[in-house]
């Protein structure tokens, strides 16, 4: 019998011994979450870890317990090697010091002499057993660690855990679980699967980042994505010490001056087609710059504008970001907005989803996807208005084909 996704996610994680955890390059509170609560647990199992993210941090998750564990560069990851040929010379010595952060090798040679043309240069295998790839739904998510380290990736074992419906099915293992609310939502699974052979693990800290990922996934049990699983999974992490009090008030009910700042330049370019349902607003570098706030900011915004706009259906924020024009969706629904970021080349959730175009000026940027956002409402209202004419049609053919009630004689 097959062994299911999470049966060869205990299997590898049990064989390797050093463990690269990374997660997108966007990070939020799911990423953030994931990352932390496994570094822990995995350490706590005795492997090496590094724990990665392209990305900054928000500022908003600066509360967290270890938060400094997550790194940006990937310090290790294989030897550098220095290969000297002993064709024209044999080696009798070989010494070396540092001087001014440089490394002075010094060979000397039986008989003859080495040249520049005897030395050659070459990196050696990857230090790591197994990558594990975490809220990504492909690998070009993971930003400049994957694009510096191609190689590494196709070379090392790949354990691709998400809840994501783009996930690309990357890894050579691949968790991917559309119902569940959140990536930290599968972590519990797996750190009980863990449990059951090395013992208690989880801890208040580690409950508390996965308590993390599963409100700030369903915007504190507002979307969608809530469920009665992550509900009980949220329960069971709050009786294992996870802090409810703390993840609500730090991330949800207290904001930064810059924050505020932000959400003010937003609500001041607020435009909408209220009769369709589209709202919109937009984010410059300069309002970036003038606020001070960070990109972590713009996601709690533009989940705000969808559940407190009356009317809207479909949510767009415009951001410039690297030099790139970033587009957040959200949907309230009967919107896939999923299938809307793929078609530019991003992806997400069925509600929530996003993606960048590039080469674009801001303006541009907002005409195509507006005008692609309008043709998706009204060919869905002409849409349900034609299933309505067709059923009113149909029900009138019935009343016709009745015969009427012939009078007794």
């Amino acid at each position: 019998m097959d062994l299911t996704p999470k049966q060869q996610a205990t299997q590898a994680i049990k064989e390797a011994q050093k463990i690269l955890l990374i997660a997108h390059e966007e990070l939020d509170g799911d990423a953030i979450g994931s990352l932390l609560a496994l570094n822990y647990i995995l350490s706590k199992i005795g492997k090496e870890v590094l724990t990665i993210s392209s990305g900054s941090i928000p500022a908003v998750y600066s509360f967290l317990s270890d938060i400094d564990s997550i790194k940006k560069d990937m310090d290790g990851i294989k030897d550098f090697m220095i290969f000297l040929s002993e064709e024209h010379a044999k080696v009798a010595r070989l010494s070396y010091k540092l001087e001014d952060n440089r490394l002075k090798i010094v060979i000397s040679p039986k008989a003859g002499n080495f040249s520049p043309n005897d030395v050659n240069f070459a990196y050696g295998d990857f230090h790591y057993d197994l990558i594990i790839i975490l809220d990504a739904d492909a690998l070009e998510r993971l930003g400049t660690i994957y694009r510096e380290n191609t190689e590494m990736f196709y070379k090392t074992d790949t354990l691709n855990i998400d809840h994501h419906v783009s996930n690309t099915y990357f890894g050579k293992i691949n968790w991917v679980d559309e119902s569940a609310s959140s990536v930290c939502e599968i972590l519990v699974s797996l750190i009980e699967a863990l449990e059951s052979e090395q013992g208690k693990l989880m801890n208040g800290n580690a409950a508390t980042a996965l308590l993390l990922g599963i409100m700030t996934d369903t915007n504190l049990f507002q979307n969608p994505a809530t469920t009665s699983k992550s509900l009980t999974v949220a329960a069971q992490l709050i009786a294992l010490g996870g802090d409810r009090d703390l993840i609500a008030k730090r991330v949800f009910q207290t904001h930064s001056y810059s924050t505020l700042k932000i959400w003010g330049k937003i609500l001041s370019k607020l435009d909408s087609y209220p009769a369709l349902g589209l709202v919109w607003s937009e984010v410059t570098k300069s309002d970036l710059d003038i606020t001070g706030a960070d990109e972590g900011a713009l996601s709690q915004a533009v989940n705000n504008l969808l559940y407190t706009t009356e009317g809207a259906k479909i949510v767009a924020l415009f951001s410039e970001s690297n030099g790139m024009i970033k587009v957040s969706l959200r949907s309230t629904g009967g919107f896939d907005v999923a299938a809307i970021a793929r078609d530019f080349g991003g992806g997400g959730h069925e509600k929530a989803a996003g993606f960048k175009m590039d080469g674009l000026e801001l303006e541009e940027a907002k005409r195509i996807v507006l005008k692609k956002l309008r043709g998706i409402i009204l060919g869905e209202q002409t849409s349900l208005e034609t299933k309505e004419e067709n059923r009113t049609q149909i029900e009138e053919r019935k009343n016709e084909s009745i015969p009427a009630k012939i009078p007794e004689s």
